[in-house]
């Protein structure tokens, strides 16, 4: 258990580590699963787009208004 634990914690400490970087930056920034749809948005992407986090995560990436 313990072993698992330190993994569990490592990636905890990991995704911390990036999602002030991937939040703060000032070029648009999207995580996409292999379906293309978006898991997470920076707001730089938001202002982009014209659309919240909330309209863009779980949407297609090729159904972005023009």
């Amino acid at each position: 258990m313990t072993l698992r634990r330190d993994a569990g914690l490592a990636l905890e400490e990991s995704e911390r580590r990036w999602r002030k970087p991937f939040d703060s930056a000032p070029a648009p920034m999207a995580e996409v699963d292999l379906d293309g749809r978006y898991l997470k948005v920076n707001g730089a992407m938001c202002d982009l787009v014209g659309l919240t986090a909330d309209d863009l995560v779980g949407g297609s990436v090729g159904n972005l208004p023009s």
